[in-house]
């Protein structure tokens, strides 16, 4: 006999024969004066403890070895030696004896005859009790009829398991119970069975086959009992989410598979221009090295200075003189350039190398004067005023010009104020200081 060989499986044993017909090997060393048996065990269900045997007989009187019996393969085999204890040696001692009773002890050694030749006897053993060396040797018979019959229905067989067993083969699992018998079925379709909780294969075998089940099934014989009764509740034990389809890698995804791709970021519109913020800028007076920054010059409602977007104002016209005979005719300045994109602004304070803002009054120039007008052409020509600069932190203070006959470069102040008729000099506008003092004179 053939078949797989679990891991706890004991090894196969060889017992010599001695002319095919007497053993001559036991698979133990006995005991002195101990008492050795061997015979053929089978289930019976007439016998006091459920097994029947059958005696081997001893070889003649001091020979050895044993005349082996009517055996086949698949039979259980046991080895038995019963060991007395010695007995004590007579005493003449008149005391009585308070020895206890002797207790007679027993070495077995089970095991299923596996294959038989001329010479020898091959069993697998030992195992712990007849029972479980039947059991493996059904084990093998049901493995060694499946190898005989290659694609076919491999043959079980004829006596009933004494134990629940279980039996893996190529293509299929048979399972033994002491109720339902031997059930074959495939060894996939067994595997889903054992996935199942058993309390739903009860229900759903109740609900197929009722009176098939006993109750007293264990899990193994109600996966076997499933697999063989209720196939179509087994076919996809585990059957994939269906949020997670499965989907074939090499499979191209279909369009519903594809998530749809994310709106487009939206681009915000561009807020309307707007004049800077004041306390946002930088209160550090400019370098007089750097050019100045359009972030210390903030935009006001009264600052006239051109945009590079809008063309620059028109320049304002100088006041009129309180006397056309004693004054001169005011020059006018041509109109200054339109300003420049890169041209930078200007501080708001004057200074000697600093040109006036487009939108200030523009200053007096003796190198180009303005042709008299047909109102003052008898009027008589003066020089014009001293170029000195006003250079204050606060604002332009009254400055007395000195009037020379030899023109100076044209001033960068402010245009001339007032004039006074008895004396054809400029006076100079005095400062608007809040509630003068009275009796001070003011320069």
């Amino acid at each position: 006999m053939t078949g797989p060989s679990p891991s706890e499986t004991p090894p196969l044993r060889a017992f010599r024969l001695l002319r095919g017909q007497l053993l001559l090997d036991l698979p133990f060393h006995p005991y002195a004066g101990a008492e050795i048996r061997v015979a053929t065990l089978w289930p019976d269900p007439r016998a006091p403890r459920g097994w029947a045997s059958a005696y081997w007989e001893p070889a003649a009187y001091g020979a050895r070895g044993f005349l082996a019996g009517a055996v086949d393969l698949g039979d259980v085999i046991g080895f038995t030696a019963e060991i007395h204890p010695p007995r004590a040696l007579p005493t003449t001692s008149p005391t009585p004896r308070t020895d206890q009773p002797a207790v007679t002890r027993y070495l077995s050694w089970y095991g299923y005859l596996h294959e038989i030749s001329d010479t020898a006897l091959l069993l697998r053993g030992p195992y712990p009790h007849p029972l479980a060396a039947y059991t493996a040797a059904q084990h093998a018979l049901i493995a060694t009829l499946d190898q005989q019959h290659p694609g076919q229905e491999a043959a079980l067989p004829a006596s009933p398991p004494v134990t629940t067993s279980l039996t893996h083969t190529a293509e299929h699992t048979i399972v033994g119970d002491l109720h339902h018998g031997w059930i074959r079925v495939p060894t996939g379709r067994f595997t889903h069975a054992l996935m199942h909780p058993p309390d739903q294969l009860r229900y759903h075998l109740t609900a197929r086959a009722p009176g098939l089940l006993t109750g007293h099934e264990p899990p193994i014989t109600l996966a076997a009992l499933a697999a063989h009764h209720i196939p179509d509740y087994l076919s996809n034990p585990t059957p994939p989410p269906a949020r997670l389809p499965h989907t074939d890698p090499l499979t191209p995804p279909t369009p519903t598979d594809t998530p749809p791709p994310p709106p487009p970021p939206t681009v915000p519109a561009s807020p309307p221009s707007a004049p800077a913020d004041n306390t946002s800028q930088s209160s550090t007076p400019p370098d007089a090295t750097s050019p100045p920054r359009e972030a210390d010059h903030p935009i006001t409602p009264a600052d006239t200075t051109p945009q590079p977007a809008t063309p620059p104002p028109p320049a304002p016209t100088p006041p009129a003189p309180d006397d056309p005979s004693t004054t001169t005719p005011q020059p006018t300045a041509p109109a200054p350039a339109p300003a420049s994109p890169d041209t930078p602004d200007t501080p708001d304070t004057p200074t000697m190398d600093s040109t006036p803002p487009a939108g200030s009054a523009p200053p007096l120039t003796a190198s180009t004067p303005e042709p008299a007008g047909p109102s003052d052409a008898s009027a008589p020509a003066t020089a014009p005023m001293d170029p000195a600069p006003f250079v204050d932190t606060v604002g332009p203070k009254p400055h007395t010009p000195d009037w020379s006959a030899t023109p100076d470069p044209a001033p960068t102040g402010p245009g001339p104020g007032p004039h006074d008729p008895a004396r054809g000099t400029p006076q100079p506008v005095p400062d608007p200081l809040p509630d003068p003092t009275p009796g001070i004179d003011l320069p």
